[in-house]
């Protein structure tokens, strides 16, 4: 599961890795046999920003490979205040790519203050919630990446002020968009 927004390039040559922590090494890979983007994906405002991935063959479960849940009610809203971590490969504060992957610790905020804060940039819609703290945001280089509640993944990064300085970025509310990862996943 990925923001769609961030498979503009040739997924042919995508490659998935699972099991490292190393941006670059370990763990296994696997080429992507299949995308499926959400029909209402809408790149302009990036409402319903979501695909999925299927790799050519099953991720090894096992210690470093553990499945992510969704949330166990289709529509579940993850409350404001809820602690949640957001895990990713983007820029760091000076501009660099960091080799091994890196996590910070966020809450999830109020939908009416996120749809303040970015008026004037982008519309905040049903399909996203927004989640962060006071000097800790995701960057440029972790669209896609996992919000976590625990093993249950509550958002997908999506879109942030361009600067990563505002204490809340967007994600897509993967609650808002279950039903549709459920009829689109293989079992």
């Amino acid at each position: 599961m990925t923001a769609a927004h961030c498979l503009y390039d040739d997924v042919d040559k995508m490659l998935l890795r699972a099991g490292s922590s190393e941006r670059e090494s370990g763990g296994v890979v696997f080429n992507v046999s299949t995308v499926i983007y959400h029909e209402d994906f809408n790149s302009s405002n990036l409402d319903y920003d979501v695909a999925l991935l299927q790799p050519s063959e099953p991720f090894p479960v096992g210690p470093n490979i553990q499945i992510v849940n969704l949330p166990s009610k289709f529509g579940y809203e993850a409350p404001a205040g809820l602690p949640v971590t957001v895990v990713g490969w983007g820029s760091d504060g000076d501009g660099n790519r960091p080799e091994q992957l890196q996590k910070v610790d966020l809450s999830v905020g109020k939908t009416s203050i996120c749809k303040d804060i970015f008026a004037d940039y982008n519309p905040v819609t049903d399909s996203m919630m927004c989640a962060g703290a006071i000097n800790k945001s995701p960057c440029n280089g972790d669209s896609g990446s996992p919000l976590v509640f625990g093993s249950v993944q509550v958002g997908i990064a999506s879109w942030w002020d361009e600067n990563c300085e505002y204490p809340l970025a967007v994600y897509t509310s993967v609650g808002f968009v279950r039903l549709w990862i459920k009829n689109h996943i293989r079992d």
